[in-house]
């Protein structure tokens, strides 16, 4: 893997520059759509990792999950370790055991809509079973008035990921009160119109594991901004 110049301060008000190899930062993984083709989560995912480069550079890697659904292939960029088909429930096996050998890769940021996994939903919820790093969802769409099959399937979801991320206020207020999700299992996120993305996270802390590590810690607090 290519060196990448880092600074050795947390801020822009960096000193010296030194090398170091890209492999030892510690990773973060976010499993996304990410082709052309693809929804706005795609291009949403595109501005997050954006954002996480030019800001912490000196303290994390990003690697790529691409999510694929039937049998359309697409070409990617160098960020992208890995592709799943999420029809195919080896993959998600699969994915799974790779996530749990990588030492560096510290937690996972994962883009949710229920027609991504449709197809294998059980397989879906085993893998968010099985991998041993914590696992924060963004959920794109937070369906109002669910029926207890739905709730079902969002309680499995929340009960094992470290938090959900939703972008406005009704959403949250549907989990909270619909489908009796913990508070303090959501976060908020708002973003404007600014073509850079700005976040604000309105809880007061991030509950993260500690398998996390403190350099993740730093990001989360720090993409409000």
């Amino acid at each position: 893997m290519k060196n990448i110049i880092v600074s050795s301060e947390f801020d822009n008000n960096v000193s010296k520059e030194h090398f170091v190899d890209s492999s030892d930062l510690p990773a973060v993984l976010v499993v996304t759509p990410y082709s052309n083709e693809e929804s706005d989560i795609a291009l949403y995912s595109r501005n997050l990792i954006k954002i996480i480069n030019e800001k912490f550079i000196n303290l994390i890697s990003v690697q790529v999950c691409a999510l694929e659904i039937g049998n359309k292939k697409h070409l990617y960029s160098n960020e992208v370790k890995y592709i799943i088909n999420t029809s195919l429930v080896e993959e998600y096996v699969k994915l799974a055991i790779n996530i749990n050998n990588e030492e560096h890769l510290k937690i996972i940021l994962l883009q949710y809509e229920l027609v991504l996994f449709i197809a294998q939903e059980k397989a879906f919820i085993q893998f968010l079973y099985e991998v041993s790093k914590p696992v924060i969802i963004f959920f794109h769409t937070v369906l109002p008035n669910p029926d207890e099959e739905l709730k079902s399937k969002i309680k499995n979801i929340v009960d094992v990921c470290e938090s959900i991320i939703v972008f406005n206020n009704i959403s949250f207020e549907i989990l909270l009160n619909q489908y009796d999700v913990p508070g303090i299992k959501i976060y908020l996120y708002q973003i404007n119109n600014s073509c850079t993305y700005c976040f604000n996270i309105e809880n007061a802390n991030m509950h993260l594991n500690q398998e996390a590590g403190s350099a993740i810690s730093y990001l989360m607090k720090r993409l409000a901004f």
